[in-house]
């Protein structure tokens, strides 16, 4: 019984032991390019990492650094790190390897080749080895047509999009504005508008065309209405307006159908107050006016008295 124990005892240990030296070194071999020109350096990083034993350490015994007939190796550094993963601690060794490119041509740098050996075995070699990387050497002159040709393509993609941001902003500034000339939010772009048609409206008054003036001074009520508002002159809709600018559509509505339909001729009086009451109202919307003297200049130009 006690032999058969024995056994087992040496099994286990013999077990335990494959299972702590099991875990060997693992490398990852990385460049920071793939294709370089003449005289232009490159960077190789190899990455080694192992699991670290409380009793027993890896040894690095030799190291031959990767290399190629395309490159000349100029320097080198490494540091050496730790880190707590699952399972225990890692230890991780970086040696990054600085080439300068000498020769043109398509070829591989060799793989990082590691000898090592365990601190309580020194006479028990292992050889470990990273990846090959594939690079190609070029013409200064293509490297350089390549770089500005990537530089061109991101300058455009730039310029493009810089474009394509300036529209969006000005169709933004547009649409804004376009809808603050609705919501009666234009500072006064429309009523200048306004009351410069008026003036020129003086001219059916002077040939003694009562109905074309009269019938001009509706269009462009209505005209700045739909505008402003956004209204399709339904009673409805002329209901929801400041109640001064209903007063006016609607006289002058009322004014409109006597001229044109019974022959009406306003007395002179009434054409002041009419066209006063627009233009006083219109001015009172354009900020910085001098509403009295602008009154003067828009309404309509009457015969001298005899």
């Amino acid at each position: 019984m006690l032999k058969k124990i024995s056994i087992l005892i040496v099994v286990l240990h013999s077990f335990f032991r494959g299972v702590v030296y099991a875990a060997e070194p693992t490398i990852r071999t990385v460049s920071d390019k793939k294709e370089v020109g003449i005289g232009e350096k490159l960077k190789v990083t190899v990455e080694m990492e192992w699991k670290q034993d409380e009793e027993h350490s890896i040894i690095v015994e030799k190291i031959t650094p990767p290399s190629s007939s395309l490159l000349e190796r100029i320097g080198s550094k490494e540091n050496v790190s730790s880190r707590l993963g699952e399972g225990g601690v890692f230890a991780k060794r970086n040696i990054e390897y600085v080439y300068i490119a000498k020769e043109k041509g398509l070829g591989d740098i060799t793989p990082i080749v590691i000898e090592y050996a365990r601190s309580d075995n020194r006479d028990d070699k292992k050889i470990i080895r990273g990846e090959s990387v594939t690079i190609e050497v070029i013409s200064k002159a293509a490297r350089f047509a390549k770089i500005a040709l990537k530089s061109f393509y991101a300058l455009l993609a730039i310029g493009t999009l810089s474009g394509i941001l300036i529209l969006l902003k000005r169709k933004f500034i547009i649409s804004r504005g376009h809808e603050e000339n609705k919501s009666g939010n234009d500072k006064g772009i429309l009523e200048r508008q306004f009351c410069e048609n008026l003036k020129e409206l003086n001219k059916h008054k002077v040939s003694g065309d009562l109905g074309g003036f009269y019938s001009g001074i509706e269009k462009l009520i209505s005209d700045y209405i739909k505008e402003k508002y956004n209204s399709d002159l339904s009673a409805e809709s002329i209901s929801k307006l400041p109640g001064e600018l209903q007063k006016i559509f609607s006289e002058c509505k009322y004014m409109v159908e006597k001229v044109r339909f019974s022959g009406y001729k306003p007395e002179r009086n009434e054409e002041d107050r009419l066209v006063r009451g627009i233009a006083r109202y219109m001015k009172s919307l354009i900020p910085g006016e001098n509403e009295e003297e602008s009154i003067e200049t828009i309404g309509p130009v009457r015969d001298k008295a005899p």
